[in-house]
């Protein structure tokens, strides 16, 4: 990169001018649509027969569960590193909630409506109106299953993003401060967990919260991050602790640190690899149709799952239909991407504006730090 070339901090900055949304580093990208997929993975291990998933097949296919872990580190990271110094509280969190809950309410409502005309097409999510309000609501609550998770069942990740998006609002109204305060905060929540009841308060103080910590904490190192040759190390190093994990660490250690862990050297290599000028450019349109990907795989791979079990599959035909629901989960989500979740952001966008009656007009990123 040449000296008058912007940075990945300019770029993104200049991205977030007048509230738009962050943008993306090129390797961040990658990670982003390598964890989407990773998440398709686990959802997708029903189309095989029980016997596979017994040994080797299973272990492996568990490993996409880290999917998620990469996920929440990209999304500390992202939260520290574009937001600005005069960022106030209500553009924050109104900025967040433009661009993650219309689309995330729309799958919600199309979801019930599912369980409402088709609930045989459905797991264990059913038509209450008290667990959709609660959705909505982003209020955890516990399902027939004995899991906590909302009406769209992945959405409980959004839960934890809508919590941390909160906290982190209310912290920068403490100019210079937020990181340390966030983190003190959800180092407490984690604190009280074992003393704490009630499924509200049990799910948020799951340590896994403490995973947005690690990508806060990365985006602090961004001024010192580390050569290429110990960053290729590092994304090594933590691919294959995640890949071997179901080999490697106690069954019952807590995925914070089981995946966690690895998840922030990732994280860090790659941002570290990206400053070097190593750019892998190749999963973009995967990476910006991530969000799409992740809210709305299970209707493939729940639909080819029901295929399989209908002509009773054997080994070698489910393996075929476990690519093809990969593809498809994609590929729907792609098309999805395009023609509902981006209109639908661009008009919200519109919307806030108008009520706002603020007009987007390029501003200069103010210097100063939020830590």
């Amino acid at each position: 990169m040449s000296a008058a070339a912007p940075t990945s901090r300019d770029r993104a900055r200049d991205a977030t001018r007048d509230g738009a949304p962050p943008a993306l580093l090129t390797n961040i990208q990658l990670l982003r649509a390598v964890a989407a997929m990773a998440v398709v993975v686990v959802h997708a291990k029903t189309i095989l027969p029980g016997a596979m998933l017994e040994g080797w097949a299973g272990r492996a296919v568990s490993v996409g569960h880290a999917g998620v872990d990469v996920f929440f580190v990209i999304s500390g990271f992202i939260m520290v590193h574009v937001t600005r110094p005069d960022t106030t509280p209500a553009r924050f969190i109104g900025n967040r909630i433009v661009r993650i809950v219309p689309f995330y309410y729309l799958v919600t409502f199309a979801t019930f409506a599912l369980a409402l005309v088709a609930p045989s097409l459905m797991q264990a999510t059913e038509a209450d109106p008290v667990h959709l309000a609660k959705s909505l609501a982003f209020v955890p609550f516990e399902k027939a299953n004995g899991l906590i998770q909302p009406t769209v069942f992945v959405g409980w990740t959004i839960n934890y993003e809508m919590m941390f998006y909160a906290v982190f609002a209310l912290a920068l109204l403490a100019r210079g401060r937020t990181v340390r305060i966030v983190t003190a905060v959800l180092a407490v929540l984690v604190l009280l967990g074992p003393h704490v009841s009630g499924v509200p308060a049990t799910f948020y103080s799951n340590p896994i919260v403490l995973e947005f910590v690690a990508g806060m904490a990365i985006a602090r190192a961004m001024h010192r991050l580390c050569p290429p040759g110990v960053a290729a190390g590092l994304v090594a190093a933590g691919i294959a602790a995640i890949v071997l994990s179901p080999w490697i660490w106690p069954h019952d250690l807590h995925r914070a640190l089981r995946f966690g862990i690895p998840a922030a050297a990732i994280v860090y290599g790659a941002l570290s690899l990206e400053r070097a000028g190593w750019r892998f450019d190749g999963a973009r349109l995967l990476g910006d149709a991530s969000f799409s990907i992740y809210l709305t795989h299970f209707y493939v791979t729940q639909a080819v799952a029901k295929v399989a079990r209908a002509v009773e599959a054997g080994p070698a035909l489910s393996v075929a239909l476990f690519g093809l629901a990969l593809v498809g989960a994609a590929l729907f989500g792609i098309v999805v991407h395009r023609l509902v979740e981006m209109p639908l952001l661009r008009a919200s966008r519109a919307l806030r504006d108008a009520v706002a009656g603020r007009r987007r007009e390029p501003r200069a990123a103010r210097p100063g730090r939020i830590w």
